[in-house]
This record gives structure tokens, sequence and C-alpha cells, in this order.
């Protein structure tokens, strides 16, 4: 086998397994103690970082390579699923990141 050939399955083994890793199902986060500002305060948090939050209770929420689906029962109770997430990014790094980053809203310091 020459060395072209090799670099080509190798770069088609890379390109099968990014997509097997990204195409892979999340688990979505619950939140409780979300009230109306708590939730308010975390979508103006996020939209402070120039991504777009769609008005309402639910929807999508995506920027560069990473989507969530996001709903919050409009009382207390909000849920955050990841959708897609680039390969070099752990479903658990992504899942903590999202945990500190929503409860800095519920239990301010």
């Amino acid at each position: 086998m020459n060395m072209k050939t090799k670099a080509s399955l190798l770069m088609i083994s890379i390109v099968l397994t990014i997509g097997l890793v990204s195409a892979q199902n999340y688990e979505p986060q619950n939140f409780s103690k979300v009230t109306p500002s708590v939730f308010n305060s975390i979508k103006m948090s996020v939209q402070n970082y120039g991504i777009y939050v769609p008005s309402g209770d639910s929807g999508e929420i995506s920027y560069m390579s990473i989507s969530a689906y996001f709903t919050w029962d409009g009382e207390s109770n909000l849920t955050i699923q990841f959708t897609n997430l680039p390969f070099f990014i752990s479903s658990d790094t992504a899942n903590a990141k999202l945990d500190n980053f929503v409860n800095q809203f519920i239990t301010p310091q």
C-alpha cells in the first residue's frame, strides 16, 4: 500500500469517527428553581455573548458548532439538551460548563 492510499484511508477513518461522535445522543440537563427572573437573566446573559436566543419558553440555540435545545415550563423547571458538540468537547465537559453557568443564576454568590 503506497503512502497516498494510507493517508486517504486515515482521513476517511477520521471523518467517519468524527461523524459518529457528533451523531451521539446527549442527556438532557434539568434545572429547578428557575424563576421567571432567573430565566430572563440566563437568556440575557447568553444574548450578551452575541448568541441569538429565540423569544418564548423554548427553542434552539446555536453558536459555532455547538447547538442545544431548551424548554422552560414557565414556572421553575428548565431543561437544556445539547444536540451537537464538536468532537473535541466531551458531553461531560459541556454538561459541567452548562451546570456551572445556569447555577450561577439560581444560587448567586
